[in-house]
């Protein structure tokens, strides 16, 4: 017999289609335990198969645990709405009549009230051992207190017993036909009828999915995978609700997955049914399937169901395609065509992404903020496009949640499939870690509001918007980020939960917001690019002084650092600079000793950029040399060069009219300061005073030897600095930061003194040790409070000499504090709290004094220690900083 159209896996030929019940609330099992004694059976014909009953059994396999041994166990349910004699039933793991494995029968006495649930284990100590608690009934164990049923010898010859690479549970009517089966992996499918493979993971059990829609046959929609459960019945998770939004425009954010998976596609563990409706109870608002083919969901009131399946081509990578209806395309190329042909929208998962121009979205589930953009910039560069970053986790779903989700953001007229998938083709999206966290990001140009996703033109002032809200009332930091690395970053947290700000759109650049909170949820928006240049960008070198003659830099000495090289931009439009070089004859010798600008650098439509030699690193020779900027192609643009010695305050310019280079004098020096400090070792000095001076260095209250992290410190936010110091935090651990620290003589050798974050935006550090000295170049910034110095590129930090590693500095609780801030430390502390990533240390000592925030850092393989209040840990680690308001005098953390 077949299954009959419209039921539910029934066989037969019935008048009518069977309709399936709701199963009530379960009740206690009524389960009488008399004496078991087993009789021989009369002797049975056998069929050559078991057959499928024409009627609808009453009990149904609920729950299948069959990995391990001993602690094996099949869960009958009473699924109907009346009592069941189960007596004369058979269950067991016998696919085919007279097989070597195990059936056997339910007691007489046996009595199924409606929702009831029947547990049979293997064996009975295991199973109590796993689940705490006996099973109702054991099938070849000879236990004293629980229910051992009758083998059925005249069915099947052995005894009970699944394996793990595929078994069969079948359960047989009085009639002695198939009123349920299951079958996992490489079991028998065939042989009883069935459809679907169900590959669990190790250790999981299979759950009967309730309610499942008439017609849908396959296996994979019946169960779900999850740890064993076997004394509840699984139910369908109800949809949360969430409160109504209102955006620009008459939009509205909504949440969801692109890219969800069911247990139709590897790795999935839940029916697509089931992972809808996780997604509706989770608080989203829609969600893509994409299984390697489109499913069968029906459109659903809780939720917008987009249509979606995952194309793989080997080599050429995979993709997302939002369509009912599956095409060949063996190739990425091939694929994108047809896409644009169709209108279709597809999200890139894997591939060249310049064999994609049709392409919607990018896979944003590796990205992180702000340290992990990186990946995600070089995809919407080597497109050419803004493409919607996208996140694709699945819901929580039991036995399974993702350590880090990714769910998509969409700015949508409406939550129907139709106004979610107008949003995504329009590209108004954030990818984040957490449903609930909006952001967004408008331009204004020539009168008109462009979203995210949108291109706009060139210009040297682009006002945009920037809107962030959390339901859950968290506050972030915001930053613009231009290509990849954030040019501006929001002061003061907006009332309005609104952040305007005017920047230069400089051609060909990518612009993006990014939100980051305390508890490491984020959110990144679709970029808005703009346009090519409409004429080929024009940059000169404007002026040079190579032997400076004055104070040039206002530092109030005259040093080498007064040599600069400055440029022009003469036309209307700013000029992308990344990729440009400047070099001198050295630079020519040694091409690493080039000066290149990195990504985001630019200069402004008719604007003057003036380049100090600590920034570029080049040393202009006073008798002879040349310098030359290069476009991002290698292509010299300009030049000038000066074959006889130069006396003090030369200063080289360029006539813009006719290009010729002239020469004047600046000749005016500071008054004479002295000598810098070089420490407390410095002549003239009493030991008291450089005591004194030690004790205020040490706080972080002082300067020190030039070419210190100290005095780096000192000089304050947005300065060019270079100094040395030795890794503390080497790389790998924290994203795209090292600390480094200055060594400070202590009694057991060398304490790390005064310390600084490095952040690193774009490409890999060399290879660094704890404990290997370095030289770093680069700009002082300010980060949520935390003092940091960025570089553009690898080439401003050098390894200079392997070294021992730094011993951390001993401070109590009390002393973490701006100090210390950057500070290699070691402390001991009394937990007094945790939260998610975090735990809490209070002084032993002193229990008044603020607990201190211990952060494990997601970026580390390890995670936050299961703690109980009270017990006394050591810590060691570095001081670090996330305030979350002006003037940013909070938020310390180790």
């Amino acid at each position: 017999p077949q299954p009959w159209p419209g039921s539910a896996g029934d066989r037969g030929t019935p008048g009518s289609r069977f309709v399936a019940e709701a199963a009530p609330t379960p009740t206690a099992v009524p389960v009488l335990v008399p004496t078991a004694t087993p009789q021989p059976p009369d002797s049975t014909t056998l069929p050559d198969a078991w057959s499928w009953s024409a009627a609808a059994g009453a009990l149904q396999i609920d729950e299948v645990g069959f990995y391990g041994s001993d602690d094996e166990y099949v869960v009958l349910v009473n699924h109907s709405n009346a009592a069941v004699a189960a007596g004369e039933w058979v269950v067991g793991d016998t696919q085919v009549p007279g097989g070597g494995e195990g059936m056997y029968a339910l007691p007489d006495e046996l009595v199924l009230a409606p929702g009831a649930r029947f547990v049979i284990a293997r064996t009975e100590a295991a199973f109590t051992a796993r689940f705490g608690q006996p099973p109702h009934a054991v099938f070849d164990d000879n236990s004293a207190t629980v229910l051992q049923l009758q083998r059925r010898t005249d069915l099947a010859g052995g005894r009970f017993a699944l394996k793990d690479s595929g078994d069969e549970v079948v359960l047989l009517t009085p009639q002695l036909e198939i009123a349920d089966a299951v079958a996992h992996k490489n079991g028998d499918l065939a042989g009883l009828e069935l459809t679907g493979t169900l590959t669990p993971p190790t250790g999981f059990a299979l759950h009967r999915v309730p309610s499942v829609p008439p017609g849908l046959l396959d296996q994979r929609h019946h169960y779900l995978f999850a740890p064993g459960d076997p004394f509840n019945s699984l139910t369908l998770p109800g949809a949360a609700s969430r409160p109504q939004e209102t955006l620009e425009d008459g939009f509205i954010p909504v949440w969801g997955s692109l890219g969800a998976r069911s247990n139709f596609s590897g790795g999935g563990t839940a029916p697509p049914r089931f992972v809808a409706a996780a997604a509706a109870a989770s608080g989203l608002d829609f969600i893509a399937i994409a299984d390697p083919a489109p499913g069968s969901l029906q459109a659903s009131a809780e939720i917008a169901i987009l249509s979606a399946w995952r194309w793989d081509a080997d080599d050429e990578g995979q993709a997302i395609v939002y369509s009912a209806q599956v095409f060949a395309a063996p190739t990425l190329a091939e694929l994108s065509a047809q896409l644009a042909e169709q209108g279709i929208a597809a999200q890139l998962l894997d591939g060249d992404p310049a064999n994609a121009p049709a392409f919607t979205a990018v896979s944003a589930m590796a990205a992180t903020a702000p340290g992990g953009l990186s990946s995600l910039f070089e995809t919407w560069l080597a497109a050419g496009e803004p493409l919607a970053p996208a996140g694709n986790s699945n819901p929580p779903l039991p036995g399974r949640t993702s350590l880090t989700p990714r769910f998509t953001g969409l700015a949508a007229s409406g939550s129907d499939p139709g106004a979610v998938m107008a949003a995504l083709t329009a590209r108004r999206a954030w990818v984040t870690s957490s449903p609930g966290l909006r952001l967004t990001l408008t331009a204004e140009q020539d009168g008109a509001r462009q979203w995210m996703g949108s291109v706009v033109r060139p210009a040297n002032q682009l006002t945009l918007h920037i809107r962030y809200r959390d339901q859950t009332g968290e506050l972030a930091g915001l930053a613009l980020w231009q290509d990849n690395r954030p040019i501006r970053q929001l002061e003061t947290p907006a009332a309005d939960e609104h952040w305007s700000i005017t920047v230069p759109a400089v051609p060909g650049s990518m612009l993006f917001a990014v939100a980051t909170q305390a508890d490491g949820d984020f959110a990144v928006t679709t970029p808005i690019k703009i346009d090519a240049s409409s004429a080929p960008p024009v940059v000169r070198i404007s002026q040079v002084v190579p032997v400076p003659g004055a104070d040039t830099n206002g530092d109030g000495q005259l040093t080498s650092d007064d040599e600069y090289i400055q440029l022009h931009n003469p036309g209307p439009e700013p000029v992308a600079l990344a990729g440009w070089q400047l070099t001198d004859s050295r630079g020519d010798e040694t091409l690493s000793a080039r000066f290149t600008f990195g990504v985001g650098r630019h200069i402004g439509g008719g604007e003057y950029l003036t380049l100090w030699r600590p920034e570029t690193g080049i040393n202009l020779n006073n008798d002879r040399d040349y310098v030359r900027l290069l476009n991002a192609a290698g292509d010299e643009v300009d030049r000038i060069q000066w074959e006889t010695p130069l006396e003090p305050g030369s200063t080289l310019t360029q006539n813009e009219e006719t290009g010729e280079w002239q020469t004047s004098v600046n000749y005016n020096p500071p008054p004479y300061q002295g000598s810098p400090s070089a420490g407390s070792s410095s002549p003239g000095r009493s030991q008291e005073e450089a005591q004194e001076r030690w004790e205020k260095w040490a706080r972080g209250q002082a300067d020190g030897p030039p070419g210190s992290v100290a005095a780096a410190r000192y000089r304050g936010l947005e300065r060019w600095v270079e100094f040395e110091g030795v890794v503390v935090v080497p790389p790998g651990l924290f994203n795209s930061a090292i600390y480094v620290a200055d060594p400070a003589p202590d009694a057991a050798g060398r304490a790390s003194g005064l310390g600084m974050q490095v952040y690193l935006w774009q490409g890999d550090y060399p290879a660094l040790e704890e404990g290997d000295r370095v030289r770093v170049r680069g700009m002082t910034k300010s980060f949520r409070g935390e003092m940091e110095v960025t570089m553009d590129t690898p080439e401003q930090i050098w390894k200079l000499s392997d070294g021992v590693p730094l011993n951390p500095l001993a401070v109590a609780p009390g002393d973490i504090g701006e100090h210390v801030e950057g500070r290699f430390v070691t402390f001991e502390g009394i937990v007094t709290g945790w939260q998610s990533d975090s735990i809490y240390l209070g002084d032993p000592a002193d229990p008044a004094v603020e607990p201190v925030r211990v952060t494990v850092r997601s970026s580390l393989e390890w995670r936050k220690p299961y703690v109980n209040k009270g017990e006394r840990y050591r810590v060691t680690g570095v001081v670090s900083q996330f305030a979350r308001a002006e003037p940013w005098n909070d938020g310390y953390r180790v």
